[in-house]
């Protein structure tokens, strides 16, 4: 799934840096990773955006809450970031992760891969 392009700048904020360096255990690589969530696996999906996790909160009201959840990408560490926005989407699920996932795992537009949340 394709992104709007807006990742890479938000997540080298120096808050979200050090919130995820806090939180996460590392410092986010430039953007994120958005997947689109199979079908079979929106129950799922539904399931983990109402679990508890680590918050990314913002310094003021012109950003938005995101919670956290570590996972694994091929044995890579990540996260799975859930924006607190009004109307976003209900199969997106936004990665971060320290490296450069699209180029560790050589992945193209519509590639589809596992994200392991128990591995974490």
């Amino acid at each position: 799934m394709q992104g709007l392009g807006e990742a890479a700048d938000f997540t080298q904020l120096p808050w979200v840096v050090e919130q995820c360096r806090l939180k996460l255990g590392f410092e986010p690589f430039p953007g994120t990773v958005n997947l689109q969530v199979a079908p079979d696996d929106m129950a799922l999906w539904a399931d983990v955006k109402r679990l508890p996790g680590p918050r990314i909160e913002p310094p003021t009201p012109a950003f938005c809450e995101a919670v956290c959840h570590p996972v694994l990408i091929a044995g890579r560490p990540a996260a799975i970031l859930i924006p607190h926005v009004d109307g976003y989407p209900d199969g997106k699920l936004e990665i971060v992760s320290p490296v450069a996932l699209v180029a560790a795992l050589g992945l193209m537009l519509g590639d589809e891969i596992s994200v392991d949340l128990d591995g974490s």
